[in-house]
């Protein structure tokens, strides 16, 4: 739900629907993946699985992961930050 509502605000503020700065939800969604940050490390260096979802390889499903993760946590900042 959290994911949701800030990517929302997010392209509602970036559209002008919204009368908050970009700013504010780029660095409320930077501070979500921050967040999640930690269990994904756990993830990667226990290869750590969910049960209802399609097994990760290991190691380069939770790499691919943590990429994809460090790029997201580079793009909200730069929003966040200009």
């Amino acid at each position: 739900i959290a994911e949701f509502g800030g990517g929302l605000l997010l392209a509602g503020s970036g559209v002008g629907l919204f009368d908050v700065p970009v700013q504010v939800p780029a660095f409320l969604m930077f501070l979500l993946v921050l967040a999640v940050t930690p269990a994904n490390v756990y993830m990667f260096t226990h290869d750590a699985q969910m049960s209802d979802l399609p097994r990760i390889p290991y190691p380069w499903g939770h790499a691919g992961r943590g990429v994809a993760q460090c790029v997201l946590l580079a793009f909200f900042w730069t929003l966040a930050t200009t």
